[in-house]
Protein backbone atom coordinates (compact mmCIF):
# COMPACT_ATOMS: atom_id res chain seq x y z
CA UNK A 1 0.00 0.00 0.00
CA UNK A 2 1.85 3.35 0.94
CA UNK A 3 5.19 3.61 0.59
CA UNK A 4 7.25 3.13 4.66
CA UNK A 5 9.62 5.77 3.65
CA UNK A 6 7.22 8.41 3.79
CA UNK A 7 7.00 8.17 7.51
CA UNK A 8 4.73 6.85 10.40
CA UNK A 9 1.02 7.37 8.63
CA UNK A 10 0.02 9.62 11.67
CA UNK A 11 -1.64 12.85 11.42
CA UNK A 12 -0.60 15.95 13.18
CA UNK A 13 -2.20 16.26 16.65
CA UNK A 14 -3.99 19.81 15.34
CA UNK A 15 -7.62 20.82 15.61
CA UNK A 16 -9.01 20.87 11.74
CA UNK A 17 -12.64 21.85 11.94
CA UNK A 18 -14.70 20.00 8.87
CA UNK A 19 -14.41 20.59 5.80
CA UNK A 20 -17.58 23.33 4.89
CA UNK A 21 -18.22 22.42 1.43
CA UNK A 22 -21.72 20.27 1.72
CA UNK A 23 -20.80 19.13 -1.79
CA UNK A 24 -18.05 17.54 -0.97
CA UNK A 25 -19.25 15.94 2.18
CA UNK A 26 -21.68 14.69 0.14
CA UNK A 27 -19.96 12.96 -2.55
CA UNK A 28 -17.84 11.61 0.44
CA UNK A 29 -21.02 9.76 2.36
CA UNK A 30 -21.96 8.15 -1.02
CA UNK A 31 -18.78 7.05 -1.90
CA UNK A 32 -18.64 5.58 1.81
CA UNK A 33 -21.52 4.40 1.62
CA UNK A 34 -20.84 2.12 -1.13
CA UNK A 35 -16.88 0.84 0.21
CA UNK A 36 -16.57 -2.29 1.73
CA UNK A 37 -15.24 -1.58 5.28
CA UNK A 38 -13.12 -4.06 6.97
CA UNK A 39 -15.59 -3.58 10.04
CA UNK A 40 -19.08 -2.08 10.44
CA UNK A 41 -21.15 -2.18 13.85
CA UNK A 42 -24.61 -1.00 13.60
CA UNK A 43 -27.84 -0.85 14.78
CA UNK A 44 -30.86 -0.03 12.76
CA UNK A 45 -31.03 3.06 10.99
CA UNK A 46 -29.04 5.53 12.21
CA UNK A 47 -28.66 9.03 11.68
CA UNK A 48 -25.20 9.09 11.77
CA UNK A 49 -22.52 7.26 10.21
CA UNK A 50 -18.82 7.25 11.03
CA UNK A 51 -16.38 5.82 9.20
CA UNK A 52 -12.42 5.35 10.38
CA UNK A 53 -9.41 5.02 8.18
CA UNK A 54 -6.68 3.37 10.77
CA UNK A 55 -3.50 1.44 10.30
CA UNK A 56 -2.72 -1.03 12.62
CA UNK A 57 0.77 -0.19 13.28
CA UNK A 58 0.00 3.68 14.05
CA UNK A 59 0.07 4.88 17.37
CA UNK A 60 -2.79 7.52 17.60
CA UNK A 61 -4.72 4.82 16.18
CA UNK A 62 -4.23 2.58 18.82
CA UNK A 63 -4.68 5.39 21.08
CA UNK A 64 -8.41 5.69 19.35
CA UNK A 65 -8.78 2.25 19.47
CA UNK A 66 -7.87 2.19 23.34
CA UNK A 67 -9.97 5.35 24.38
CA UNK A 68 -12.75 6.08 22.40
CA UNK A 69 -14.09 2.20 20.57
CA UNK A 70 -16.42 1.64 23.55
CA UNK A 71 -17.59 4.56 23.94
CA UNK A 72 -18.55 5.06 20.42
CA UNK A 73 -19.99 1.15 20.70
CA UNK A 74 -22.08 2.50 23.17
CA UNK A 75 -23.23 4.68 20.74
CA UNK A 76 -24.01 2.26 18.16
CA UNK A 77 -26.00 0.39 20.67
CA UNK A 78 -27.96 3.41 21.52
CA UNK A 79 -28.73 3.88 17.80
CA UNK A 80 -26.73 7.06 17.48
CA UNK A 81 -24.31 5.99 14.79
CA UNK A 82 -23.30 3.40 12.59
CA UNK A 83 -19.17 2.52 12.91
CA UNK A 84 -17.43 1.66 9.58
CA UNK A 85 -13.54 0.96 10.24
CA UNK A 86 -11.60 1.29 6.71
CA UNK A 87 -7.91 0.27 6.01
CA UNK A 88 -5.66 2.80 5.45
CA UNK A 89 -1.73 0.48 5.78
CA UNK A 90 1.49 2.10 5.35
CA UNK A 91 4.15 -0.65 4.35
CA UNK A 92 4.12 -4.29 4.28
CA UNK A 93 3.78 -5.33 7.66
CA UNK A 94 0.80 -2.94 7.93
CA UNK A 95 -0.51 -3.92 5.10
CA UNK A 96 -0.03 -7.74 6.26
CA UNK A 97 -2.29 -6.58 9.47
CA UNK A 98 -5.16 -4.98 7.67
CA UNK A 99 -5.61 -8.46 5.71
CA UNK A 100 -5.35 -10.56 8.68
CA UNK A 101 -7.60 -8.67 10.49
CA UNK A 102 -10.14 -8.73 7.86
CA UNK A 103 -9.62 -12.49 8.08
CA UNK A 104 -10.32 -12.51 11.66
CA UNK A 105 -13.61 -10.58 10.85
CA UNK A 106 -14.79 -13.27 9.10
CA UNK A 107 -14.02 -15.51 12.09
CA UNK A 108 -16.02 -12.77 14.11
CA UNK A 109 -12.50 -11.75 15.73
CA UNK A 110 -11.76 -8.75 14.29
CA UNK A 111 -11.70 -6.15 18.09
CA UNK A 112 -9.81 -8.98 19.49
CA UNK A 113 -7.40 -9.08 16.25
CA UNK A 114 -7.14 -5.46 16.32
CA UNK A 115 -6.11 -5.12 20.04
CA UNK A 116 -3.94 -7.73 19.89
CA UNK A 117 -1.69 -5.78 17.44
CA UNK A 118 -2.37 -2.10 18.80
CA UNK A 119 -0.97 -4.09 22.12
CA UNK A 120 2.38 -5.48 20.55
CA UNK A 121 3.17 -2.24 18.88
CA UNK A 122 6.91 -1.36 19.18
CA UNK A 123 7.77 -4.83 20.46
CA UNK A 124 11.00 -6.79 19.06
CA UNK A 125 10.85 -9.04 17.84
CA UNK A 126 7.37 -8.08 16.18
CA UNK A 127 5.03 -11.39 16.84
CA UNK A 128 3.98 -12.83 13.82
CA UNK A 129 0.70 -13.06 12.48
CA UNK A 130 -0.41 -16.33 12.93
CA UNK A 131 0.48 -15.46 16.91
CA UNK A 132 -1.46 -12.77 16.75
CA UNK A 133 -4.66 -14.61 15.26
CA UNK A 134 -3.93 -17.40 18.51
CA UNK A 135 -4.36 -14.64 20.80
CA UNK A 136 -7.33 -12.97 19.33
CA UNK A 137 -8.85 -16.37 19.58
CA UNK A 138 -8.98 -17.18 15.67
CA UNK A 139 -8.77 -20.55 14.33
CA UNK A 140 -5.23 -19.90 12.29
CA UNK A 141 -5.49 -22.29 9.57
CA UNK A 142 -8.54 -20.82 8.37
CA UNK A 143 -6.93 -17.57 8.57
CA UNK A 144 -4.35 -18.67 6.86
CA UNK A 145 -6.37 -19.27 4.01
CA UNK A 146 -8.40 -16.92 3.72
CA UNK A 147 -4.95 -14.25 3.71
CA UNK A 148 -4.04 -16.60 0.27
CA UNK A 149 -7.85 -15.84 -0.55
CA UNK A 150 -7.77 -12.48 -2.07
CA UNK A 151 -8.72 -10.19 0.63
CA UNK A 152 -5.31 -8.07 -0.11
CA UNK A 153 -7.97 -6.70 -3.39
CA UNK A 154 -10.00 -5.35 -0.38
CA UNK A 155 -7.49 -3.94 1.67
CA UNK A 156 -6.27 -2.19 -1.78
CA UNK A 157 -9.55 -0.76 -2.52
CA UNK A 158 -10.15 0.76 0.68
CA UNK A 159 -6.46 2.61 0.75
CA UNK A 160 -7.52 3.77 -3.01
CA UNK A 161 -10.91 5.24 -1.85
CA UNK A 162 -8.74 6.82 1.21
CA UNK A 163 -6.66 8.47 -1.43
CA UNK A 164 -9.60 9.66 -3.34
CA UNK A 165 -11.34 11.37 0.00
CA UNK A 166 -7.81 12.50 0.37
CA UNK A 167 -6.69 10.95 3.79
CA UNK A 168 -3.49 12.06 4.40
CA UNK A 169 -2.71 9.89 7.48
CA UNK A 170 -4.54 7.99 10.11
CA UNK A 171 -6.57 7.96 12.16
CA UNK A 172 -8.87 10.30 9.79
CA UNK A 173 -12.43 10.33 10.97
CA UNK A 174 -15.84 11.09 8.36
CA UNK A 175 -18.94 11.76 10.26
CA UNK A 176 -21.34 11.78 7.70
CA UNK A 177 -18.93 12.93 4.90
CA UNK A 178 -16.95 15.28 6.70
CA UNK A 179 -13.54 14.76 7.17
CA UNK A 180 -11.84 15.48 10.79
CA UNK A 181 -8.24 14.37 11.29
CA UNK A 182 -6.54 12.58 13.88
CA UNK A 183 -6.88 11.62 17.45
CA UNK A 184 -9.72 13.30 19.34
CA UNK A 185 -11.06 13.27 23.23
CA UNK A 186 -14.72 11.67 23.01
CA UNK A 187 -16.07 15.07 24.37
CA UNK A 188 -15.03 16.31 21.26
CA UNK A 189 -16.70 13.27 19.09
CA UNK A 190 -19.74 13.28 20.84
CA UNK A 191 -20.20 17.01 20.35
CA UNK A 192 -19.85 16.28 16.69
CA UNK A 193 -22.72 13.19 16.71
CA UNK A 194 -25.14 15.63 18.91
CA UNK A 195 -24.70 18.41 16.48
CA UNK A 196 -25.17 16.13 13.88
CA UNK A 197 -28.62 14.39 15.00
CA UNK A 198 -30.19 17.41 15.43
CA UNK A 199 -29.15 18.31 11.64
CA UNK A 200 -31.03 15.98 8.91
CA UNK A 201 -28.98 13.91 5.95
Amino acid sequence: MGDESAGKNETPNHDEVFRSDSALAAIAFELLQRSKPSFSAAAGNAPVRIDIFVDLSCGMCALTHNDLMPSLLNEMAAGSVSLHIHDFPIGKRATALAIAARCAAQQNRYPEFVSASYAILGAKPEPSIDELAQKAGADVKKLQLCVASGVAADVERDFRLGQELEVPGTPTFFFNGQRLLGYKPFSMISEIIRKLISVPR
